[in-house]
């Protein structure tokens, strides 16, 4: 039994379920557009990994294509809720040139990465993964100042988006730094990458 090719499956699944019911429901607003990029492009993401975890032959220039894309898209959706959380606290201007300064500087660091990946033609290559430790603490430090300019009265309504982005970068940083530490990525970790 493949327990990878079935924990990308249901997460490709999950994903893509997620993406057609905020096609259907969140239409008008920014943040349903941006989060429905994110569901959709992870559902891409995990379809991908799907097919890479059933030992097929496939370039997995996609596959890293899409998992940058999936962390971009998470930057702009996340950046964007936390400038829009800003604008509603008093003084929060701070965090509003901060946003503007972040949202481009984390997008193109990715795009650097994805440039790095294109060159070398090398998922295990030390730089790449180094990058990888890099975005996800970005994503970790975007969850925890969002969760910091959050009302208290708002934080309730928001704690669903904060544990499950937060497990989902915490889960990169910690496999990324396992393969950065071992030189090596743990099967088991990248089979498990599915579910969580």
């Amino acid at each position: 039994m493949n327990f990878g090719y079935y924990s990308y499956l249901s997460a490709s699944v999950a994903y893509g379920f997620f993406a057609l019911l905020l096609l259907f429901s969140w239409r008008s607003s920014l943040q349903g557009k941006l989060l429905f990029s994110v569901a959709l492009i992870s559902a891409i993401w995990a379809g991908l990994a799907s097919i890479i975890a059933q030992d097929a032959i496939w370039p997995t220039t996609y596959y890293q294509l899409f998992e940058l894309f999936r962390y971009m898209a998470w930057y702009v959706f996340l950046l964007k809720l936390l400038e829009m959380a800003a604008s509603h606290q008093g003084g929060g201007a701070q965090y509003i040139k901060v946003v503007r300064w972040l949202l481009p500087m984390s997008v193109g660091f990715a795009g650097l990465l994805l440039l790095n990946y294109w060159l070398a033609h090398s998922i295990q290559s030390v730089m790449c993964i180094a990058g990888q430790v890099f975005l996800a603490l970005i994503g970790l430090t975007i969850i925890e100042q969002l969760y910091r300019i959050t009302s208290p009265r708002h934080r309730w309504a928001t704690k669903y988006l904060f544990l499950g982005a937060g497990g989902i970068f915490a889960f990169d940083f910690y496999f990324y730094a396992d393969a950065l530490l071992f030189r090596r990525v743990d099967q088991g970790l990248w089979e498990a990458r599915g579910v969580v």
